[in-house]
């Protein structure tokens, strides 16, 4: 069919807008970044920032931080392969308002993208740490994209460390000291908005120098000896400014006191995993930027980071980095004191039935059920509460009893200890007091209410 005049002058104009649609669409769905890293898991009120590895990990978290702010004036850069640049960089990223990327030279040509994405144009980047670190190849790289490169790096990583700190300021700045030679501290630090010193064994002597000229009014050394040493502490005196040590028995202690110190009211609480560092570290300015506290967990030590929300601290929503693997959803869950499966707590439950905490208070103060028998066997066999008398002859014939026939308790009773520690169970609670006749009415409506 013949198209008739209006027809011939309409068509193409159209044809042209359909076209250019299309051509802008697929342009944002390569060059915007999407949400596929970065989701709320449903029902938990947690964000999880991850990705395939800790590179597309730096990107999800570069990816919240730029939907939640729009285009950076400036971007900061790190290697993905070691710690101590981008951790000795976190507080250079609050002074300069930037992300942090993480690089390698398999991703270089991946960053570039992830800089023009996020950066004005003709915006400086800053890489941390020297050739090694991050390659001359990527430095041209950068700059051929249209953007000015400013490289902090100076011989190892405390020199590199000088260099970030020098950029960043920090005359009238408290200071924050840890070690150099490990992750856990500054990774819990990365969190704090102020300039981090890293150290080794003893002070070099251009740490010296910049601490004469550096103009801190106080220093904060984070971990206890065996992470920062008595002699460098020594060293620190001699500056003339206080001097607080936050060390807890192990990372995990330490990471609560660092975020219960510095943590703000915030309604946020960002976790990392404690048992390696990639996923964690480019998550400071986030959590910095949330003004959320950083806390380190693990599948067997999260009992610190449910202290920290037991000091009165409303949390309202929860920010993870990296995936399952690296810090899994119920350690999460025990973090925070919930339940995985949506049952009552433990704490829920004491607050219910205050009478049964008060006896378990007891109960448990008996190293063994063998001792707790002992003690207890008027209500053994008693289903309506009455005492009975026991004669010297039934007495003496109970350990050979609970020998005998308990063992199968034992196991309940232990099992119930170790579940009482970490807080999961509400079952164990009600088989270990079905040995109590006294609270066999509240237990028996407990039990199905529980289930």
């Amino acid at each position: 069919m013949r198209m008739n005049e209006t027809q011939k002058r309409f068509s193409a104009p159209r044809l042209l807008l359909i076209v250019a649609v299309v051509f802008v669409l697929l342009l944002l769905s390569v060059f915007v970044p999407t949400r596929e890293s970065s989701y709320a898991e449903a029902g938990t009120g947690n964000i999880r920032l991850s990705g395939q590895s800790r590179f597309e990990t730096g990107f999800a978290i570069a990816d919240y931080l730029f939907r939640s702010h729009g285009a950076f004036d400036n971007m900061t850069v790190a290697s993905g392969m070691n710690y101590p640049d981008a951790l000795s960089g976190c507080y250079l990223t609050k002074v300069k308002d930037t992300p942090l990327l993480l690089v390698d030279k398999s991703v270089e040509d991946k960053v570039v993208q992830r800089i023009r994405m996020y950066t004005k144009p003709g915006g400086t980047v800053y890489l941390l740490g020297g050739p090694g670190s991050i390659s001359a190849e990527f430095e041209k790289k950068v700059q051929e994209a249209g953007f000015q490169v400013v490289r902090l790096a100076q011989g190892n990583r405390y020199g590199t460390n000088l260099e970030i700190l020098k950029e960043a300021g920090t005359k009238g700045q408290e200071l924050l000291v840890a070690s150099g030679e490990n992750y856990p501290d500054s990774l819990s630090a990365s969190a704090v908005p102020k300039p981090l010193l890293l150290v080794g064994k003893a002070l070099t002597p251009d740490q010296r120098a910049f601490l004469k000229q550096a103009g801190i009014t106080k220093i904060y050394i984070l971990g206890g000896e065996g992470s920062v040493n008595k002699a460098v502490e020594t060293e620190l005196k001699a500056y003339g400014v206080p001097i607080h040590r936050l060390a807890g028995a192990n990372r995990y202690a330490t990471s609560f006191l660092i975020a219960r110190y510095f943590g703000k009211k915030s309604d946020c609480v960002t976790y990392a995993s404690g048992q390696n560092f990639p996923d964690g570290l480019a998550g400071g300015p986030v959590a910095m930027y949330e003004e959320a506290p950083l806390l380190l967990i693990a599948p067997n030590s999260h009992v610190y980071a449910r202290q920290y929300l037991q000091g009165g601290k409303a949390i309202q929503s929860t920010i993870i980095f990296g995936g399952a693997g690296s810090v899994a959803q119920e350690t999460v869950d025990f973090a925070m004191n919930r339940r995985p499966d949506g049952k009552m707590t433990l704490q829920e439950f004491m607050s219910m039935y205050p009478q049964v905490k008060n006896q378990l208070t007891e109960d448990f103060a008996y190293e063994n059920l063998t001792m707790w028998v002992a003690d207890n066997t008027m209500y053994l066999g008693t289903p309506n509460d009455e005492e009975i008398e026991y004669s010297e002859e039934e007495l003496a014939r109970i350990p050979a009893q609970i020998e005998a026939g308990l063992e199968s308790e034992t196991k309940v009773f232990t099992d119930f200890v170790a579940e009482l520690e970490e807080g999961t169970g509400i079952k164990g609670i009600v088989l270990c007091l079905q040995y109590r006749n006294l609270f066999a009415g509240i237990l028996h409506s407990v039990y199905y209410t529980a289930q």
